[in-house]
């Protein structure tokens, strides 16, 4: 299983916004006296290219030591993986660091240094002595490969504690897939009409075909049941289940959809029951969960939405499964 690891607690990122704050304040401030200083400074006439920093001076120096001091040295290891959490090694890793720099004249601006690392036989890359204010993974490549969705950009804050400091064992991690695994995956967005009787009907994920009966054979099985005499629109009281004969269920509680990336290896239920009391309308509902089924063969992220009543007029109950399959057994679903 991998654990990515948050370089640093919001305490102490919340510290270095407030410094950041206080530094740019520093730097607004110094940089008003400073026009104020040098206007009065010069007679009315002159051109800008005339004017003298006279009394600003001070005020400029103040502003250039707040912006350098707000820049602070970044000490980094970060590490690239693929879908099987084996190190990747040659993946080029492209960064920018934020961080002041002073003009010519004295001022200091904000300013953005991009560069250029490999990851070595480790899947590591590290870079140290850079200054900055925060830095940005902004891309991982490599040929036959791609980042998972919402590892890059990733961006890192320099606490205003101190300098920032990562070493191997605590270092975050990326994850890329290859295009081999991204191929094989199937994503269907399917909707089902069943009875709100119990029976048990079975969707095959790989097929997207539904069956109930005496051939019922799927890789998630489902149920509804509802009052015969239930009306659409009214109180009532339902429930339905879900299980998997040959593996289990994982629900998600508020991770996403789109943010199931990679299944978990461990931790299935057999199945999953769900009901309502009737302690108000009884409407739809949805959840996630990753399923992993015929043995561990496949792996799949589901979101299923159950309703009770298909219509008004329709009264069999409706089922909508989306779901990514993966065939191959291994765990990536995006």
């Amino acid at each position: 299983m991998i654990t990515r690891i948050k370089l640093f607690r919001f305490p102490i990122y919340a510290a270095f916004v407030f410094y950041i704050l206080c530094a740019g304040n520093k730097i607004a401030n110094a940089q008003t006296e400073d026009a104020e200083s040098t206007d009065k400074a010069v007679p009315a006439g002159l051109p800008p290219s005339s004017r003298s920093l006279g009394a600003g001076r001070p005020r400029l120096d103040s502003m250039r030591n707040a912006a350098l001091s707000a820049n602070l040295s970044i000490d980094f290891y970060g590490k690239t993986v693929d879908e099987n959490a084996q190190p990747l090694a040659g993946v080029d890793v492209q960064i920018r660091f934020a961080q002041y720099v002073i003009q010519p004249t004295g001022h200091p601006i904000d300013a953005h240094l991009v560069t250029n690392l490999f990851t070595d036989s480790n899947g590591l890359f590290r870079f140290h002595g850079e200054n900055g204010i925060s830095f940005t993974v902004e891309n991982l490549a490599k040929d036959g490969f791609y980042p998972a969705k919402y590892e890059v950009p990733r961006t890192f804050s320099v606490p205003a504690a101190g300098p920032s400091k990562t070493i191997p064992a605590q270092t975050p991690i990326f994850i890329m897939y290859s295009n081999q695994v991204k191929d094989q995956l199937l994503t269907k967005d399917l909707i089902f009409k069943i009875a709100a009787n119990q029976e048990i009907y079975a969707v095959d994920l790989i097929t997207g075909k539904l069956s109930h009966g005496g051939n019922t054979r799927g890789d998630l099985n489902i149920w509804l049941k509802r009052p015969a005499g239930a009306n659409f629109g009214q109180p009532y009281s339902w429930s339905y289940g879900l299980s998997v004969p040959e593996g289990g269920l994982l629900e998600t509680g508020e991770e996403s959809f789109d943010n199931m990336i990679l299944a978990p290896s461990d931790g299935y239920v057999p199945s999953y029951n769900y009901s309502d009391k009737a302690s108000t309308n009884s409407i739809d509902t949805e959840e996630c969960f990753y399923l992993k089924s015929r043995l561990g063969k496949i792996f799949a992220r589901v979101k299923i939405g159950v309703d009770p009543f298909f219509s008004r007029v329709d009264t069999n109950a409706s089922v909508r499964i989306r779901y990514t399959v993966n065939p191959t057994g291994a765990r990536i679903l995006r």
